[in-house]
């Protein structure tokens, strides 16, 4: 995590804390956060969870803003839940702000600031994803790159103790930087409260939804200590806040692919071009029982078409442009 700050182009201060050094990666080393004498903007912790609360409590004078990447809260068992609700007492009473615990943290690639231990920084972007699984974060970013997907934020949110998805959207429908919101969800912490503030969110909400079967969710409640809940409540909560859900990770990535890079349609008016015929009348029938609909293409527009279109072109819809069309007859037929 401190390489990730120190050595992908960060520009803020950067205190090393650890009280069993003096100099860490070449630069001094702090042995606690009241010992830099200044006010911080933010404190990562990363260590064993039997410290956290009382590094918390002992830094809260410093910062009131805080990441928890420590596992062994929540979604350990009993311990666990004791500990993660005197954590949160602690949140409470000092007024704190705490990511996590349990969390891989939070990457901002426009700052270069990568608070987290994904190695790397993620290309510049208008998507902000918002991962309740660290491992899948770090999947969704690689497979983001091949897939020429930017992000202006990445967030692990880990066992949601305090800010959750709900409060996230809230916050991401307000950043000049991010044009959609994606959200991987195991489970919702405060439904009530999530439903409310997604119908008022102005920017696609895309959510990949796990915990469909009885099993998953046993295995959900092992992995970050959350309730999965139903699964006909959730579809019914996400179609009422207007959220898209994607059924799968492919089309996860073909929902972005298309929010991020394009603008909403002006209608539900479709035209299909293509330069094959099967592929044609399958794309068809595809919209059978949509709300989007082929258009019926204006009589003008089919002259124009044909004064260029191979005679064997169908100019109805779908057009096909035929089998040897090259990219001059795609760009005239788009252009029309």
């Amino acid at each position: 995590i401190a390489k990730n700050i120190l050595n992908l182009g960060y520009q803020g201060e950067v205190f090393l804390v650890n009280s069993k050094y003096k100099e860490l990666l070449g630069r001094k080393c702090y042995a606690d956060v009241k010992e830099i004498g200044k006010k911080i903007d933010l404190v990562i912790v990363a260590i064993p969870s039997k410290f956290v609360n009382d590094v918390v409590e002992q830094s809260s004078k410093a910062s009131k803003n805080f990441v928890i990447i420590s596992s062994g809260f929540s979604e350990t068992g009993k311990e666990g839940r004791k500990k993660e609700s005197e954590l949160k007492e602690i949140a409470q009473s000092k007024e704190l702000n705490i990511l996590g615990p349990n969390c891989l943290g939070f990457i901002h690639p426009k700052l270069r600031l990568n608070a987290s231990f994904a190695g790397g920084m993620p290309t510049e972007g208008n998507v902000a994803f918002v991962s309740q699984s660290g491992a899948l974060a770090v999947a969704i970013m690689d497979i983001a790159r091949q897939e020429h997907i930017g992000f202006s934020q990445v967030v692990s949110v880990g066992n949601k103790m305090q800010i959750d998805e709900a409060s996230l959207l809230e916050y991401l429908d307000k950043d000049p930087e991010t044009k959609v919101i994606a959200l991987y969800l195991e489970g919702i912490a405060r439904g009530k409260e999530f439903l409310e503030v997604a119908q008022k969110i102005s920017k696609p909400v895309v959510v990949l939804k796990a915990g469909k079967t009885e099993k998953s969710q046993k295995a959900i409640a092992s992995h970050t200590g959350a309730l999965a809940g139903s699964e006909l409540v959730m579809n019914a909560v996400f179609a009422k806040a207007g959220i898209i859900q994607a059924e799968t990770l492919e089309e996860f990535f073909n929902i972005l692919n298309v929010c991020s890079k394009s603008d909403p349609p002006s209608s539900n008016q479709a035209v299909i071009i293509t330069n094959a015929g099967g592929p044609g009348v399958l794309t068809t029938d595809a919209f059978e029982n949509k709300s989007l609909q082929l258009s019926s293409i204006p009589q003008e527009k089919k002259n124009k078409l044909r004064q260029f279109l191979p005679a064997e072109s169908s100019v109805e819809n779908p057009i096909d442009l035929l089998g040897d069309a090259r990219d001059d007859r795609y760009k005239k037929t788009l252009g029309i």
